[in-house]
């Protein structure tokens, strides 16, 4: 059931309203468009999943997954927005079956890892203590101790890799380790890189040093232990963004995603994820269609381009009580307008419960005005406003994808299931957004 259809009754009457003052053109606010791709012609080509039906985009039947219930099948229940109760026969998805002998699977990984660098050390290996790892939902991540040739201690070691080399989640672990390495050379606190390569399969992997501290973001806002490191935090945070930031296309040969030339990088990412969202999912999301009629038509200036972290929050950040330890998950690094790093951080799902606007940990004020003492610029707020709503919506569209992956059975997760659930709240957030914004 829907965070939506959870809320009581009111809620789901507000939303309705809403939505119905939206389309109606009462709020002043820009309507659904009439068909198709808001910001380039709609092809019906495009991932073989979709056909013009009026104003939304309807799946071909032939191309659904198809999955019937039997008579076995449990029951929930749903509440519609008009407040009726109906019956709906649920669909079972479950994860593959990883079996019960978990250390065979901690052997399996140590095994391949010590093959992988004896290669690249060109040296006998011993990997020992690998343990799985929370990575995300696009990554394999196991923590691992590894002795190479005769040094006689072991060097704590992460490895990564992706789950799939799929570009929206990242340009591949190979320029994800160059990334690393112009960050640590710029200054930026990140964990050290120090090997990367391919796995058999084709999937490429890094291997940084470990660094200890607390990562989850939940925790990072809410721990009393590290209510000090809060109050560093913002200012430790901006101080890295700003040596990021710091990273012109011209000062390297990173050969990572740009936007065309004399194109806006907004418009670029605004392509982007328009495109992944028609392609993976043939339901409808009227305010997602609405979210991306309103940024193509508030298109920010870009004075300049630099390196974007591409996921700069909290719950990407090592955390210990003496404050930043390393900025984590440089996979979405690209060329673009280094204030979609700042909009991303004021997204409110990296809030976690907390009432402050930048992860947590400070006003979004605070944030920017300690950003601008190190970055040495003053920031356009309507930008950096502008770039939050995008990032509402690259997370609404996020979380479908990576439903989809799961439902498509692309990979059985009950994580990247639950991911499902988390589309209306970015919807109703950017709902408040947008009704707040001047035209």
């Amino acid at each position: 059931m829907s965070w939506l259809l959870s809320e009581p009754e009111a809620s789901r009457r507000q939303y309705a309203t809403r939505w119905m003052k939206f389309t109606s053109g009462e709020t002043g606010s820009a309507s659904i468009p009439s068909g198709g791709s808001i910001l380039t012609p709609f092809s019906g080509e495009a991932g073989g999943l979709y056909a013009r039906r009026g104003s939304l985009m309807a799946a071909r039947s032939d191309k659904r997954p198809t999955h019937r219930g039997s008579a076995s099948t449990p029951l929930m229940w749903q509440r519609t927005l008009s407040g009726s109760v109906r019956k709906r026969r649920r669909h079972c998805w479950l994860p593959a079956s990883s079996g019960s002998d978990g250390s065979r699977r901690v052997s399996d990984i140590q095994t391949l890892l010590e093959t992988l660098l004896a290669e690249l050390t060109g040296g006998p290996v011993e990997v020992a203590n690998a343990v799985r790892l929370s990575g995300g939902a696009t990554r394999e991540t196991w923590a691992f101790d590894v002795t190479v040739g005769r040094e006689r201690d072991p060097l704590p070691a992460v490895f990564q890799s992706a789950v799939s080399e799929d570009l929206l989640f990242g340009e591949g672990r190979s320029l994800e380790f160059e990334v690393l390495q112009a960050a640590q050379r710029m200054g930026v606190p990140v964990p050290p890189p120090l090997w990367h390569s391919r796995l058999p399969d084709g999937r490429s992997f890094t291997i940084t040093g470990r660094i200890e501290g607390e990562v989850l973001g939940s925790k990072v806002v809410k721990l009393e232990s590290l209510r000090a490191a809060r109050l560093r935090l913002p200012v430790q945070l901006a101080a890295a963004l700003a040596r990021i930031h710091s990273i012109l296309p011209s000062q390297t040969d990173l050969d990572l995603r740009a936007p065309a030339p004399d194109e806006l990088p907004s418009l670029s990412e605004l392509r982007r994820f328009e495109l992944a969202y028609r392609r993976c999912t043939p339901n409808p999301h009227p305010v997602i269609e609405l979210a991306l009629r309103w940024l193509a038509s508030h298109l920010p200036p870009c004075p300049r381009i630099s390196l974007v972290h591409g996921d700069f929050r909290v719950g990407n950040f090592i955390v210990t009580p003496a404050g930043l330890a390393a900025v984590l998950d440089w996979e979405l690094a690209h060329w673009g307008d280094p204030l979609e790093d700042l909009g991303w951080m004021l997204v409110r799902s990296w809030r976690f419960g907390s009432p402050l606007q930048a992860g947590g940990l400070c006003t979004s004020e605070e944030l920017i005005d300690a950003y601008e003492r190190f970055a040495h610029s003053q920031v356009d707020r309507d930008a950096v406003e502008y770039w939050k709503v995008f990032g509402n919506l690259r997370w609404a569209i996020l979380t479908i994808k990576q439903m989809s992956r799961h439902l498509l059975g692309q990979e059985k997760s009950m994580e990247l299931a639950s991911l499902g659930r988390r589309t209306a709240e970015a919807e109703w957030e950017l709902l408040n957004l947008i009704e707040t914004r001047p035209d």
